[in-house]
């Protein structure tokens, strides 16, 4: 007996030795087989002359131009579902630098690759090379080194920065005649009447060429709060972005954004002329587009219903669009455009309710419109707040409709059956502006203070209004996506250099996942597994970009498992 209870606690020993050496790394990096047909998977090892956590490790598809990245965890990477064809892959974190190794993923390969990083110089912007042009050989600069004090500088804090954040004023450099046709853009549809007087422009754009002229050195806000990561919830997810084309014609891709349709595909819409809609096949990386039929369009956002049908607003043109991409067939709705200062242009934001009827804010004519299925008519009803810019919607769960207004600083909630509007004023001091917001299951509604860092939630059956503090005085909460499965609540944060965010409403925590580049991302979606779909926008090689949260689910390529209604 006594030999035969040392042999068993030497076995329970053993066990528990191969535990913490083999146990540890799966906590952080999942070793499962590929579970996605047809493609191939990478891993390996991470190491660096000195502690790192949660580095970057990037696989470019060169064939397809793709981009997968992945966080490490405890040194380990793993990359799944990866298309095949020829790759570029390498590691970036703050400090250290890795050679680029070329590597081809076949079907079925499951490859290994360590990487062995080695110290790198001090870099200018600590997002890493993939953070986009914009970003590359930039000084970096505080605020106030940025934006050096003028008599101007509150006029633009007051209108450029409080709708446009702190940082995006810099990712452009224009002589003086170009920054005044840019103000002068601005204030024919999104600063309100009288915000600029004529000589006040002029002193504006005299300010802005001279900081940022077609000649001075690329400079950019320094971001002095660091992103919170969680090594162990980081390593578990999956990036990956498609890059959309460019050419001589189209130089620069500036997609505004993305809908999840039923099949599988995500659409995005092209702000650039010639304005077109465009749709990806994550199966594939096939990328289809289809120019509009009036190049002054103008479509800044859409939806896609369950026959397929792509609805678009016209930020220009009173219309709202639909494209049947079976045939190509497009279809262009009118409605009255004739009433206030402005008309009632600007369609921003197309979103279905359970009927599929559309309904869509209209940034410059301070109202919200309803296409309505049976009779293919559009009724439009204006909102109380005079230059409000009704910018996001959502419906909720009962098919109620509340819209975000961006420079009113509130959320309008609309009852259908009385056709009156309930607003509900940002807690924060104006000025102030929301971008999006979303409803959960509940039928809470979620909304962000884009200009003030804040998370925003209002119980919609009592009027109870809270607002949450988020990391940095840096963020900027800009779209906010609801994934009404399990009422997680997502974020795109573009202040921060580029973070997709999850708020946990029991813990009332904010998780980061930065983005694999430096960029805004105007409108997220999610689809039916939990999965988070943006657009880069504010980089020349814009591209259409999913978050897989957990990449051992990842069971298939599609945007959208179940063809069915929310």
């Amino acid at each position: 007996m006594p030999h035969q209870r040392t042999y068993f606690f030497a076995i329970l020993c053993l066990l528990c030795l191969l535990c913490l050496l083999g146990c540890g790394d799966s906590e952080t990096v999942d070793t499962q087989q590929n579970r996605v047909p047809g493609t191939g998977m990478l891993s390996g090892q991470v190491t660096a002359p000195g502690a790192f956590q949660a580095a970057k490790v990037y696989a470019r598809n060169l064939d397809k131009d793709i981009i997968y990245m992945v966080y490490t965890g405890g040194g380990l990477y793993q990359t799944v579902a990866m298309l095949p064809g020829s790759y570029e892959v390498w590691v970036e974190n703050p400090g250290f630098e890795s050679d680029r190794q070329d590597i081809q993923i076949e079907e079925g390969s499951v490859l290994n690759l360590d990487f062995s990083l080695r110290e790198a110089e001090p870099q200018a912007v600590g997002q890493g090379t993939m953070g986009g042009d914009r970003a590359q050989g930039a000084i970096l600069l505080s605020y106030d080194e940025l934006y050096p004090d003028s008599p101007v500088k509150s006029l633009m804090e007051e209108t450029c920065i409080q709708c446009h954040g702190q940082s995006f004023i810099s990712f452009f450099q224009r002589s003086t005649e170009e920054w005044d046709d840019t103000i002068g853009s601005m204030m024919e549809n999104r600063i309100p009447p009288g915000a600029i007087s004529a000589h006040q422009r002029q002193e504006l754009a005299g300010y802005l060429s001279t900081h940022f002229g077609p000649d001075g050195p690329k400079r950019r806000l320094k971001l002095e709060d660091e992103i919170p990561l969680d090594e162990a919830v980081l390593s578990k997810a999956q990036y990956v972005e498609y890059l959309i084309p460019v050419d001589d014609a189209r130089p620069r891709r500036w997609l505004q954004e993305v809908h999840v349709d039923f099949d599988g595909n995500v659409w995005y819409t092209e702000d650039t002329k010639p304005h077109l809609v465009g749709r990806v096949d994550p199966r594939t990386g096939k990328i289809d587009e289809w120019e509009l039929p009036d190049p002054e369009g103008h479509p800044h956002g859409l939806t896609v219903d369950s026959e397929g049908w792509v609805y678009w607003a016209e930020l220009r043109k009173p219309y709202l669009g639909r494209l049947n991409p079976k045939t190509g067939e497009m279809e262009r709705f009118p409605y009255d455009g004739t009433g206030g200062t402005l008309g009632e242009l600007g369609g921003h934001t197309p979103v279905l309710d359970s009927q599929e009827n559309v309904w869509f804010t209209l940034i410059y004519g301070d109202a919200l419109g309803k296409w309505d299925r049976e009779t293919k008519e559009i009724q439009v009803w204006r909102v109380p707040t005079k230059n409000s810019m009704p910018y996001g919607l959502d419906i909720g769960p009962d098919d109620t409709p509340a819209l975000a207004e961006l420079y009113g600083c509130k959320v309008a909630v609309f009852d259908a059956e009385t056709e009156t509007f309930t607003e509900y004023p940002a807690l924060v001091d104006p000025p102030c502006r929301i971008r999006r917001l979303g409803i959960d299951s509940k039928g809470l509604l979620w909304y962000g203070v884009y200009s003030q860092g804040k998370l925003g939630r209002i119980d919609l059956k009592t009027g109870e209004q809270v607002e949450f503090d988020m990391a940095s005085r840096f963020a900027e909460p800009y779209s906010i996506k609801v994934d009404r499965h399990t009422d997680t609540i997502w974020i795109s944060d573009g202040g921060m250099g580029g973070a997709l965010v999850r708020f946990d409403q029991e813990t009332e925590e904010f998780i980061y996942y930065p983005t694999p580049r430096r960029s805004d991302m105007p409108k997220i979606d999610v689809s039916r597994d939990g999965n988070v779909w943006y657009s880069t926008r504010a980089i020349s090689d814009g591209g259409v970009g999913v978050l897989y949260p957990d990449k051992t689910r990842i069971t298939s390529l599609a945007a959208v498992n179940k063809k069915q209604r929310e």
